[in-house]
This record gives C-alpha cells, sequence and structure tokens, in this order.
C-alpha cells in the first residue's frame, strides 16, 4: 500500500508571503465521511460531475472514506470500491482506469474563515476540484483528462509531505479556487498506471480527504517573513522596513542603549493601520551614533518579533556621520547576486570570514550592481534568492547595514515574462523592495532626481551615484544613457554640485552595464555597454569621479588609472594604448595600484586642485553570485584591465580621510586583488619614529610640483620641490632615500646645520650643547648631484609625539612648534 497524505491551503487573507501559522480549526470535512464514487467502463455522462454546474448524483453508490482497494489488509480503505475485474482481483485486462469522487458540503459563511487546508491521500495519480475548478494534479499529464489517460508513474517516496498554498485572489500559476457561502462541492478522479496494457500492473487505489476551516477570530501568531532591513541612511534619521505573515501593526522600539529596549522604556514609532508590509522611519537621530532597536507587533500586549534588550543584540546600526568625521568608512559590493547558486553562498562565507579576520566590526554601506534577484525578478525571486528567512543568507547584514541599490536588466525582466517590453518601463518588483533619494526631503545630499531609478547621496566625504543603465526613460525609447535623456542631464547637475562641495573628497559611481568587458559578455558588441562607453564615460571623466562600479559580466576586472578610451571597439591593440589611456605617470597611473610590496604596485595619486581628471578606476564586480565565463583567448582578459579574474567574488572598500583602499574577496577565501588611490599629500600617514627604517619605494607628483616619498606602506618620508632639477627617481640606483630615528631628543653641536630646533641662550637652563634636534632624521643619495647654485624645497614631517619627546627635559618652559626651524 503505497500512501501519502497532503495538504492544500486556501488563503482568504491577501498580500501575504508565507502560510499563517495555523490556529485551532473547524473540520468541515473529516475522514471516514460518507463520498459518491463512479466505478464503470466509462466516465461520468457529464463533465458537470466536476461541480462546474447541476449534476444529479443520485445514481452513485457512497461509501465511508478512506475509499479504494488494496491487496494488503493492512491500512486497506474502508469502503471497496469495485475493480472492474469479476470476481474482484485485482489484476485484470478489464481493470477500471479512473475512479470519481463526490461530495457536497455547507459553509455557512465564508467570511468566518481566513484560510481552508485541505489534507488529502491519493494512489497513483488525482485531479482534484474545487466548485469546478481545478486545484491539484499530480503525477497527470497535462491537457485534458479522459477516462483512459494512465498516471504517469506510482507514489514516490512516502516521506514526500508537502504544503501547496494557494491566495485565491492572487494565484496565475493554477486555476482560481473558489469556496463561497452555501452549498460547496469537492470531487476528485484518480487514474491508474499503464492502462493501455493488457494487464494493468496497479494493485490498489486509495482517495480519502480532510477539509479543515481556519476562523478569522483566531488571532494569527505573528512572525517576520523579510527582514528587518534598512533604506536611506542619514545622519539623523533610519527607515526599517519587514514583512509579516499576518496583517499587524508595526511597530520598532529604539534607544542608543540596549538594556532600555525593555516595554516601557525607549522610544517607540508605530505604524496606524494593520499591514502585512511594513515601513517606519525613524527620525531626529543623533549623527554617527549606534541604535540599538527591537521590532514588534502593536496591541495588546506588545509583541516582539525581533531583537534583544541586552548588549548582545545584534539588531542595531549606526547613522551617518557628519561630513569631515574623522573616522573610517566601510563599504561592501556585490553584483549579480541572488541566485540561488552555490557561488552566492560560498562568496558570503569568504566576507564573513574575511570581516571576522580583519575584525571589521560593522560596514556602512552596502551598495548592490544589480541582477539583484534571479531569473525574473519577481516578488517570489526575492523571498527565496535575497530574503529567505529560512537560509537567512544575508540577514546578519539586513538588519545593520543600509543597501543602496541599481536595477539590472534581470530585475526588469518580470515585464518581459509578462509580455511587456524587454527595457520595462518603471512597475517592476525591484521598486517595492527599495527606497531611494529622490526628493531634497530625502536628505541625501546630492541634487535630487525625483526618480527611483536613479539617484545620489553624500556619506561623510563621499559622493554616491547610483543609475539605471536598462530600463526605459520616458520619451527616450531604449536609448541608454541618450546624452540629452532626463538621466544623463540629472548625473551632469549633481556631478558639478559634488564637485563644488569643499567637503566632497570622493565620487563613486555603480550601474549594472560596465563600459569595459570581455568575461561574460563582450563591451565592444553589446549594444548596452558601448552606449554606457561612448555616452557617459567622457562625462566621468569632465566631473573627476574616482571609481565606478558594475556588473553583468559574472567575473572580476578592474583597470588601472584610466581615461580617454571611447571608441566601440576598445579591447583591439590600436585601441587601448597605456601610454595614451593610462597616462598621469606623476601619480601612478600605469602602476597595478596593488601597494603590496610587489613589482610596479604603488598607490594611485590624484590632486584635489587638479583642473582634470587624472582617470577613473573601472571595477566590473558581477561575480556575487551568477556562475561566470568569458570570451576565450584573444579577447580576455581586456588589455585595459590590470586585474582579470573568472571567480567569484565582491568588493570590500575602505574610505577614510584622503586615502581608499579595495581588495577583492573571492569566492576561495583569498585577497585576488587590490588597489589604493590617494589625493593630495595630506592622504598620507606620517610615520612615527620608532627606530624603524624606512626607505622610499614609491614616489608621486601633486599639481604645486612637490614629489612626496613613501615606503610600501604609503607612509609618507619626505617631499621635495625639485625645480625642475633632476635628483633620480624611486628604484632607479644610485637614489636613495632612508627615514631614521628612535623616539627622543638629539643633541647638536654648534656646528650643526641650522636646520634643527634651536633653544637659545638660557642661563638658567641645564644645555649640554647650544642645539637639540628631534632624534628623527632622513638621508638621501640624488641620482645626480646638485651644484651650489641648484636650489630645492624640502618638506620634514613629524609627529605630535616627537614634539613631546623634545619638551620632555624641558616642563617648565616647553618649545611650540613656532620654535622649529
Amino acid at each position: 500500500m503505497k500512501i501519502i497524505i497532503y495538504k492544500l491551503c486556501f488563503m482568504l487573507v491577501l498580500g501575504l508571503h508565507s502560510l499563517l501559522i495555523a490556529q485551532t480549526p473547524q473540520v468541515l470535512i473529516n475522514s471516514g465521511e460518507q463520498w459518491k464514487y463512479w466505478a464503470n467502463t466509462a466516465a461520468p455522462s457529464s463533465n458537470n460531475w466536476k461541480g462546474g454546474g447541476t449534476f444529479d448524483d443520485s445514481g452513485w453508490p457512497s461509501g465511508a472514506s478512506p475509499l479504494g482497494y488494496s491487496r494488503n489488509s493492512v491500512d486497506g480503505p474502508t469502503t471497496i470500491v469495485p475493480t472492474g475485474c469479476e470476481p474482484t482481483v485485482y489484476n485484470c485486462t478489464n481493470k477500471y482506469p479512473t475512479i470519481y469522487f463526490r461530495k457536497t458540503f455547507t459553509i455557512t459563511n465564508i467570511n468566518d474563515y481566513q484560510k481552508f487546508i485541505i489534507y488529502y491521500q491519493r494512489d497513483p495519480g488525482i485531479a482534484l476540484y474545487v466548485n469546478g475548478a481545478e486545484v491539484k494534479r499530480e503525477f497527470m499529464p497535462n491537457g485534458i483528462l479522459t477516462h483512459t489517460t494512465s498516471a504517469l508513474t506510482g507514489l514516490a517516496d512516502k516521506s514526500n509531505w508537502k504544503t501547496i498554498s494557494t491566495d485565491v485572489s492572487t494565484d496565475n500559476v493554477r486555476p482560481r479556487i473558489f469556496l463561497r457561502t452555501g452549498l460547496n462541492v469537492i470531487t476528485a478522479e484518480v487514474h491508474q498506471t499503464n492502462v493501455d496494457m493488457p494487464l494493468t500492473n496497479s494493485s490498489d487505489l486509495r482517495f480519502n480527504l480532510r477539509l479543515e476551516g481556519i476562523p478569522v477570530t483566531a488571532a494569527p501568531q505573528v512572525k517576520i517573513v523579510r527582514g528587518p532591513y534598512l533604506q536611506m541612511g542619514t545622519t539623523s534619521s533610519m527607515i526599517l522596513r519587514w514583512s509579516t505573515q499576518a496583517l499587524t501593526r508595526g511597530q520598532v522600539r529604539y534607544d542608543t542603549v540596549a538594556t532600555n529596549l525593555t516595554v516601557g522604556n525607549a522610544q517607540v514609532v508605530s505604524e496606524t493601520a494593520l499591514s502585512s508590509d511594513h515601513q517606519i522611519k525613524l527620525t531626529n537621530l543623533l549623527p554617527n551614533r549606534k541604535y540599538y532597536y527591537i521590532i514588534e507587533a502593536a496591541g495588546s500586549p506588545v509583541v516582539q518579533l525581533e531583537g534583544l534588550a541586552t548588549a548582545a543584540s545584534t539588531h542595531y546600526f549606526y547613522t551617518a556621520p557628519l561630513p569631515g568625521t574623522a573616522r573610517k568608512t566601510r563599504i561592501w559590493a556585490l553584483g549579480d547576486f541572488g541566485t540561488d547558486e552555490s557561488r552566492q553562498d560560498s562568496v558570503i562565507a569568504k566576507f564573513k570570514a574575511f570581516k571576522q579576520q580583519n575584525q571589521i566590526n560593522y560596514v556602512d554601506m552596502w551598495l548592490w550592481m544589480g541582477d539583484n534577484a534571479y531569473d525574473w525578478g519577481l516578488d517570489e525571486d526575492y523571498s527565496k534568492n535575497v530574503f529567505d528567512k529560512g537560509k537567512a543568507r544575508y540577514d546578519w547584514l539586513f538588519r545593520q547595514t543600509p543597501f543602496y541599490a541599481a536595477p539590472g536588466n534581470h530585475d526588469y525582466q518580470s515585464s518581459y515574462l509578462a509580455g511587456g517590453l524587454r527595457y520595462a518601463p518603471h512597475p517592476i518588483h525591484y521598486y517595492d523592495v527599495v527606497n531611494n533619494f529622490t526628493e531634497a526631503a530625502n536628505g541625501g545630499g546630492g541634487v535630487p532626481s525625483h526618480q527611483e531609478e536613479y539617484y545620489s547621496f553624500n556619506y561623510n566625504n563621499i559622493h554616491v551615484v547610483s543609475l539605471d543603465s536598462y530600463g526605459f526613460e520616458t520619451g527616450q525609447g531604449t536609448a541608454i544613457f541618450n546624452p540629452t535623456g532626463p538621466q544623463v542631464s540629472w548625473l551632469k547637475q549633481d556631478l558639478a554640485a559634488a564637485q563644488l562641495n569643499p567637503a566632497i573628497h570622493w565620487t563613486i559611481l555603480y550601474w549594472h552595464h560596465p563600459p569595459y568587458t570581455q568575461g561574460t559578455y563582450n563591451s565592444d558588441t553589446e549594444p548596452e555597454l558601448v552606449n554606457v562607453r561612448k555616452n557617459l564615460v567622457p562625462i566621468l571623466e569632465n566631473y573627476k569621479v574616482d571609481i565606478v562600479m558594475s556588473g553583468h559580466s559574472h567575473v572580476y576586472e578592474r583597470s588601472r588609472l584610466m581615461k580617454g578610451l571611447y571608441p566601440t571597439s576598445t579591447s583591439g591593440t590600436d585601441s587601448f594604448s597605456m601610454n595614451v589611456n593610462n597616462p598621469f605617470l606623476a601619480g601612478n597611473a600605469q602602476s597595478s595600484g596593488r601597494l603590496d610590496g610587489s613589482s610596479n604596485s604603488c598607490f594611485y595619486f590624484k590632486n584635489t586642485t587638479s583642473a582634470t581628471n587624472e582617470g577613473v578606476v573601472y571595477v566590473v564586480n558581477g561575480a556575487g553570485g551568477r556562475s561566470g565565463g568569458t570570451q576565450g583567448i584573444g579577447k580576455w582578459p581586456h588589455p585595459a584591465m590590470q586585474s582579470s579574474i573568472n571567480e567569484g567574488g565582491s568588493l570590500y572598500l575602505e574610505i577614510e580621510g584622503k586615502r581608499l583602499d579595495a581588495k577583492f574577496i573571492s569566492a576561495s577565501g583569498t585577497v585576488k586583488d587590490q588597489f589604493t588611490i590617494i589625493k593630495d599629500n595630506d592622504g598620507f600617514p606620517v610615520p612615527p619614529t620608532d627606530g624603524t627604517t624606512r626607505t622610499a619605494t614609491c614616489q608621486c607628483t601633486d599639481t604645486n610640483g612637490f614629489t612626496h616619498y613613501t615606503d610600501s606602506l604609503a607612509n609618507l618620508l619626505l617631499s621635495i620641490k625639485k625645480n625642475n632639477y633632476n635628483i633620480g627617481t624611486v628604484g632607479v640606483p644610485p637614489f636613495d632615500l632612508k627615514l631614521r630615528g628612535n623616539a627622543g631628543v638629539k643633541y647638536i653641536d654648534a656646528y650643526s646645520p641650522a636646520n634643527y630646533v634651536k633653544l637659545g641662550s638660557y642661563g638658567y637652563r641645564n644645555i649640554v650643547a647650544p642645539w637639540i634636534a628631534f632624534n628623527r632624521y632622513w638621508t638621501l643619495t640624488p641620482g645626480t648631484e646638485l651644484s651650489g647654485n641648484n636650489q630645492v624645497i624640502i618638506r620634514q614631517y613629524y609627529k605630535d609625539a616627537d614634539m613631546t619627546a623634545l619638551n620632555a627635559p624641558y616642563t617648565d618652559d616647553p618649545m611650540g612648534h613656532g620654535n622649529l626651524k
């Protein structure tokens, strides 16, 4: 006997992401009740037997369920139905191929129930109907079922239990289910296997059914099924969003002290109406402050859903700092990730391990490069591949870090699936998921776009811009980044405003389609990619953009400091030239940028005051989940790319002051690429005087003519304005520059050069020599000796600790910076 029990759930509440938790049910049809059945050589005379119209079943026999037949006396049916074999045997040439079942019942008031659940047993194949509408078909072929249609197979493993949920108002997959007030009918047809063979070999048949109704008066147990996740974080506000499986009034309790989050304490913001999709904006927050929160269902009593009133809670966020705040900003950038593939999980696991190993306690921003939920960008794609609470892939970050998304072509595919345009108009589920900085009232800091598709915002000293490289622009057809289109017109205004903002030191842009790639797509032939490069890249260079990130190509690629590469074809030897497209030698534009001590690995250097952009670093970062691939030999790697990696991974950035560091953390767990950009000489750290000998390994030149010399960690050792004299180049002997010294004071005799600290003649001081100096000094072996008439200007650097050590013997009358010469 092969028996399996299934249940069908018919939801009568709209807008729910999953089933309500089961409440005390009312049994409307129980196992053991009487059913009418038809067992004959032909089907019932009228198709109305399914319940779609008037049908007289008074001639049908009846019996208690379960009904059927079996060779096994264990767990056999209560009512034995005819097999067609006389006398009753289980294999014969004239066995009935299909048995039909009917039951009528009454529902007093359909509005008394929030859902219905059908549990059923069947063997082998079945089609199940409610009031004439087919609600379930298993182990049966598609198309019209006849009396002699065979079941496709017998039952699967008996442990294969499953629940099927159907919202009666929104289900587009199977026919609508219409239970109603008054008389209802449930019918079924159970088909045997191999009915066209001389001897039917299916030895048993079984049907049983139980119907339960869940009253609306039973209060559902509220549960979060999506989120919580954060949106649009500013210096004074944060949006919290989540979804529940039941209608409820959402509520957020928050405070800067976790232990204050008890009922009756802390600040509370509540929704005014019932909903299953919740959104609460917290305002009047303090900048650069940690806030703990608890998600609740408002009411009497209040139901706590997620979060803890202890310091161990992981439900917290930081507000953005005020511009100019001295602190590090940490960013995680992810592209093409919501796939439900193994690469997605590997990328997550390795970034979490990297985060732990490097003691990264908090990520400030999470950027999505597009193609966020495969394959169609539907609600169920986001629910399964991004927000699934069972796998909780990103819940550890959703609850702490706001994400800022860009749409990709797969996020627009739902429109195409529904028969719409390939380049879809606005209504897609992506815009139900995100909140974007579109209006000045949102407080993002950029020029308001008044469009959800593209937007900008400021975070500390960073200007961030998200663009739409795929969607339909009103009045523009499918012209991606049309030079006179609304998106590009807004972008120019926004970048111009950012350039004039003295608090902004970095400008980062991201969108889905890359201007340069030879990974899974070819930027020389794909129309979207060609248009992005021709119409957009020149604008970015004009407005001194620093980094562009994109996805689409399911690999990792990263350029050097690049400019001027616009032609239709960019990967041929006649198209890309390092000397033309990486021209800023004073900024190490032809370096790898890795700053790891390897050959030619110095940082990229840019000048805030430069009249032109020294170059942009372009990153293709579409390896967050989707499987990769390349254009093959002769095209991969793209010659403009310093790094090309056909492996899953994600990009992590740290920005502090005028220094930016980026690392590609691969799905195998190693940092496969990294680069550093530094702006201006105040972007360099000055090393301490600690006895370490530091050797100059990198140099760069600013717009004032000073050449800055640093060690392999970008510590600033010395700056020289050479006045066009050639004193040599780092890495080319005999040039050598070193910084040495131990912390403390060095006493110098009267014949030492006058570039030390001079005390003067103070008779009351016990000074062994007329000069004292920092015990911090440099030595320089130039490539070419200067003559007596040559002059250069040298800048030396020191720390506050050096001044403190210098004053240690003279606490009664300490020296200040003005005593230095």
